[in-house]
């Protein structure tokens, strides 16, 4: 937590403030400047930006350069809340600045800048910014951006974000930067619009993030985000949701499991067209395994949603022939990342059907042995079989005449060049993963 750490004067009210100020400005601190520098004091009192004398007539001068000021605050606290509105000059916070209140940021066309302060509660909602805001470096522990506008460049460099954010209906129409940001918790893009670039450069989404509902019109650029480590910390709601469910879900603080699907995919679409394949194939395994996730849960549901039962039961059917899919997808090279996934499955494939056809024909005592001489001696065998266009005679002519042979052997030794097969083609596209 950054506190300040020397205090020169503590203000109980706001008259206190302003004695402190008409002193300064007897003493012609103000002379010839636009800048009042304001450093080491601590506000126990709701204070409003800009200061606005109680009584102007007698202290006009003063009065006129508060208005018009620029204000610089330096290693200050804010035991209160503090309201900034529109000013004619920009607004700076820097140094260790805390802030133990809320912060409301109104309407603004002039600058405001947050450099290493500690926030406890940021309130930009509803609120159309015309202006750079850039928050450095900062602690902000509760945030509310909703329905926010920002008209200007939206800069969030090396800060920390300790609660959910959800950017709700925000509209972010210039170039926005999320360079070197944590977010601890969920981050959620919810009906956002992207009227620009936005960059996430070194950030950090150490629960989740949605981009599934973000409308990005414009440029969405991603680097150096850890995502392979990613996957097993991203929460979300899984199971099916009602509307009503849903709708609570993305105006809240939870991602649903199909917005982290596709929130996947969107993050591999943008690094396909910019030639990060590595990145790429690293979220299409995560894509897969979330919808693995989402089936799994579907196909526990037991919510008809109203549709004739013939169709439910169909629903489930497709849901169980798509797990076997991803699964055997999964099992033989891992989603297309991993070739020596594919070697091993096509290798235990190959075995166990080999054994079964075997074990099927006069040579039924070799199946399933695993004696040295036995594996020695049958190696060039098996290794005929994992050729799936080997002829049905591999093992000898007399095998096809022999009356022991049953007709299991031709069902295994089909099967078998069937998942060899499959599992030669998905050794191939996990070799191929780079292109």
């Amino acid at each position: 937590m950054k506190r300040p750490s020397h205090i020169e004067h503590t203000f109980k009210t706001k008259d206190d403030f302003f004695d402190y100020l008409r002193q300064r400005h007897k003493n012609l601190d103000f002379a010839g400047s636009n800048v009042l520098d304001l450093k080491n004091l601590k506000f126990e009192y709701d204070l409003m930006l800009p200061v606005n004398l109680p009584y102007p007539q007698n202290n006009g001068q003063l009065h006129s350069f508060l208005l018009s000021c620029e204000y610089i605050f330096s290693s200050c606290e804010f035991l209160s809340n503090l309201t900034i509105r529109q000013t004619k000059r920009q607004i700076e916070f820097n140094n260790q600045c805390y802030f133990g209140g809320l912060v409301r940021i109104t309407n603004r066309d002039k600058n405001i800048t947050f450099l290493d302060c500690d926030i406890n509660d940021l309130d930009v909602s509803n609120t159309v910014l015309n202006c750079k805001i850039r928050i450095h470096n900062c602690d902000i522990y509760v945030a509310n951006f909703r329905n926010t506008k920002f008209n200007e460049l939206t800069d969030f460099w090396s800060s920390t974000f300790f609660n959910v954010i959800n950017f709700y209906k925000t509209d972010f129409n210039a170039t926005t930067v999320f360079s070197g940001v944590t977010f601890n918790k969920n981050v959620l893009f919810t009906y956002s619009l992207f009227g620009d670039i936005i960059i996430f450069r070194g950030t950090r989404f150490k629960k989740g993030l949605d981009l599934s509902l973000a409308i990005i019109k414009g440029k969405l650029s991603v680097f150096d985000i850890p995502v392979r480590w990613w996957w097993w910390q991203f929460r979300s709601k899984k199971g099916v949701l009602t509307e009503k469910e849903y709708d609570e879900c993305v105006k809240g603080q939870i991602i649903p499991v199909k917005n982290k699907r596709e929130t996947y995919r969107i993050l591999k679409k943008h690094y396909e067209d910019v030639n990060n394949i590595s990145d790429s194939v690293s979220l299409a395994v995560m894509e897969k395994k979330t919808l693995f996730t989402e089936i799994l849960f579907n196909l526990f549901s037991t919510n008809k949603n109203q549709i004739p039962l013939i169709w439910f039961i169909w629903g489930k059917l497709l849901d169980i022939f798509n797990l076997i899919i991803l699964s055997l997808n999964g099992l033989s090279n891992w989603f297309k990342s991993s070739y020596v996934c594919g070697i091993i499955f096509t290798a235990l494939v190959g075995a166990l059907f080999f054994n079964l056809s075997i074990n099927c024909t006069a040579y039924e005592n070799y199946a399933f042995n695993f004696n040295g001489e036995v594996l020695s001696n049958g190696f060039k065998n098996y290794m005929k079989f994992l050729n799936p266009t080997h002829k049905f005679d591999y093992l000898g002519e007399h095998i096809i005449s022999d009356s022991s042979t049953k007709n299991g052997f031709y069902v295994y030794d089909y099967l078998g060049r069937i998942f060899v097969g499959y599992g030669i083609y998905q050794t191939i596209q996990a070799f191929r993963k780079y292109r």
